[in-house]
């Protein structure tokens, strides 16, 4: 200014903090070109690493103070519920001798389960900024396993959520169980996060049962002659 240097560049200047209107007004500055950058992000919302640069110019002799003004958008902060579903699944058969012969017990062990369908609904009213998203009870997405992998829903905003299983993978039972998923704000550093969540379902499972009735031996009587009667399972057709 008149030749002096009243501020060097790159020194702070002023801090402003917004108002409930999502306003706030600087201290008054000399002319000249300012950098304005956003330090603290409101609760919810991602910081924005964008640099807005405000030159403030010389509007003729009649004006003593004015004003000028910036408009700088945030990005709310998201979320996403990652399903993975596990179940027992055969994966070998250990074998074993018997006066009968060579019998073979089924090996299970916990894997991926694929084609398992979940709806999720908003489980309160979600709501950003004062303004309703989505309401509660609303379904938000609908999903499906794959193999080998958990499988992700959209973005969704935060908030509380529920997780209900509509269709189970073949072979296993519907899990009626509804899972709450909360989605809670993570700090101003991070755009989208991931929430896990692991459902099991139990395999379906078979008794074979035999009820032995035998003929009576009136010349023999034998009353626990049923007790002595063998039965062996054998696999019909190949499983795969």
């Amino acid at each position: 200014v008149n030749g002096e240097t009243k501020v060097t560049a790159g020194t702070l200047v002023d801090t402003v903090k917004t108002d409930a209107d999502g306003k706030a007004t600087s201290k008054e500055l000399y002319l000249g070109e300012y950098l304005v950058k956003e330090l603290t992000a409101p609760k919810d919302y991602v910081l924005s690493d964008e640099e807005h640069i405000v030159t403030l110019e010389y509007k003729g002799q009649e004006v003593e103070i004015y004003s000028t003004s910036l408009k700088v958008t945030d990005t709310v902060q998201k979320g996403i519920i990652a399903i993975q579903k596990k179940g027992e699944v055969l994966t070998d058969v250990e074998k074993t001798e018997s006066d009968y012969g060579e019998i073979l017990t089924p090996i299970y062990e916990k894997r991926y389960l694929a084609d398992a369908e979940y709806e999720i609904y908003a489980d309160e009213d979600i709501i950003v900024n004062g303004e309703t998203k989505v309401t509660a009870g609303t379904l938000v997405d609908t999903v499906k396993t794959a193999e080998n992998e958990p499988v992700s829903s959209k973005q969704l905003y935060l908030g509380k959520y529920k997780v209900v299983e509509k269709t189970a993978p073949n072979g296993f039972v519907l899990n009626n169980t509804a899972y709450s998923v909360e989605l809670t704000y993570q700090g101003q550093e991070i755009s989208v996060f991931t929430e896990n969540l692991v459902i099991e379902n139990e395999r379906q499972k078979v008794s074979v049962s035999f009820n032995k009735t035998m003929e009576e031996n009136i010349y023999y009587p034998d009353a626990d002659a049923y007790k002595e009667v063998v039965f062996g399972i054998y696999v019909k057709e190949d499983i795969i």
